[in-house]
């Protein structure tokens, strides 16, 4: 597929601003047309960042589900019929990112409002099932995470205490809980537990009033230097190979969050950024496959802007990482303006109603994209003018603050 002129012109001053060396650029936009010619069309290289911003959220609201004029939710995918809480919150979120304020968003919020159980927790009936109750990196716990991130962004309170978290209250028995996780093998798991816990303790601490939660996030800091390997920064018990590294970094993500929400000092930062720069490869994304997902790309990308603000270590080596994860951010963007979670893969999110085929976009990845896509531009010193943009962030727990 030849690329037109009127969006290719635009994207080559991008890139020509990114890759001053002649020879670098000409070969990166080989390897971009190369891809390209292999979607089947449905890539998408913008103009600048507001044709980004446009076609996104015109995305967002052809996903979007009315009853008889009732707002009901957004569904996951054109491949998928029934409204999905997870993506009701993409919405929001992304629309913060791009500070869009509109009748609709009041409306949006107090429906997510109305899956909050007795317990504190967020469920949706929809994807009910037993993974939701046991897994952490999706379900109950995973999703009461982003609806707690979502109404703290939007200044919105819960109805109800988070309950669940009061579990906990026993400082011995949450010593003895985070100690007795598999903090060797399925460390990145781990993190998403423990995550998941600790914004629950930081929206109850700061939001709810909940003044134990503050000795029990002391508790879990304290696992958490313990554990955290001073070679290279990260959390795990073996980093030999590309996918170790990767999971190493995946799992410090999770827990970095924490640290930087409370602005809790991390140690071993010039290790950790040796580690996340060895995960990029050769086509920017950060994962041992070419084809990284929108995961491993903002695992990586987070930490890196965050790290580069507190420390002139390998600054430019941090810059050009940053460059070349620009590229591969926007390869995942699609002409519907959604975009994709992997090229070139289709994705099931457990539940069947969050399935998305090869190379279609879905709407809860559509945020974290747009995410990383912010944070990568906002580590960039010099952003080329088209895709420079004020993106607008509350400082909330979770994993959408500045």
């Amino acid at each position: 597929m030849r690329l037109p002129k009127q969006i290719k012109k635009p994207i080559n001053r991008i890139l020509q601003d990114i890759y001053p060396i002649t020879s670098h650029l000409e070969a990166k936009l080989q390897i971009l047309n190369s891809r390209s010619r292999s979607l089947n069309r449905c890539s998408y290289l913008p103009k600048d960042i507001l044709d980004i911003r446009n076609i996104s959220l015109n995305y967002i609201d052809n996903m979007r589900i009315t009853n008889d004029g009732r707002f009901i939710g957004y569904r996951h995918s054109v491949n998928t019929t029934k409204p999905i809480l997870y993506d009701t919150l993409a919405a929001l979120l992304v629309k913060h990112l791009y500070g869009v304020n509109d009748e609709k968003i009041k409306e949006e919020i107090e429906y997510l409002l109305q899956f909050q159980n007795d317990d504190g927790l967020f469920r949706d009936p929809v994807i009910d099932c037993k993974s939701a109750e046991i897994e952490d990196w999706w379900g109950w716990r995973h999703l009461t995470l982003h609806v707690l991130m979502t109404l703290a962004i939007y200044n919105v309170s819960t109805r109800k205490e988070i309950g669940y978290i009061k579990r906990f209250a026993d400082k011995d028995r949450f010593y003895r809980y985070v100690n007795t996780r598999n903090w060797n093998e399925r460390a990145a798991w781990t993190s998403n537990e423990l995550q998941n816990i600790g914004v629950m303790l930081q929206y109850s601490r700061d939001y709810q009033n909940w003044q134990i939660a503050d000795s029990l996030m002391e508790i879990l800091y304290e696992a958490l230097d313990d554990r955290q390997d001073s070679l290279t920064g990260l959390y795990g018990h073996r980093f030999e190979t590309q996918m170790e590294l990767s999971l190493g970094v995946q799992a410090g993500y999770h827990f970095w969050l924490l640290y930087f929400y409370d602005n809790r000092p991390i140690h071993h930062i010039e290790r950790i950024i040796d580690s996340i720069l060895k995960t990029q490869n050769i086509f920017g994304g950060y994962s041992a496959r070419w084809n990284s997902s929108a995961c491993e790309d903002i695992d990586s990308i987070d930490p890196l802007m965050r790290l580069s603000k507190l420390t002139d270590y390998r600054r430019d080596d941090i810059q050009m990482s940053l460059q070349k994860a620009l590229l591969s951010i926007l390869y995942n963007l699609n002409s519907d303006g959604g975009w994709v979670f992997r090229r070139h893969e289709s994705l099931k999110i457990v539940h069947r109603q969050m399935f998305s085929a090869i190379n279609e976009s879905n709407m809860f990845y559509t945020w974290f994209r747009t995410l990383g896509l912010a944070y990568c531009l906002i580590g960039l010193n010099d952003v080329p003018a088209e895709m420079k943009y004020d993106w607008n962030f509350t400082h909330a727990p979770g994993l959408q603050f500045i």
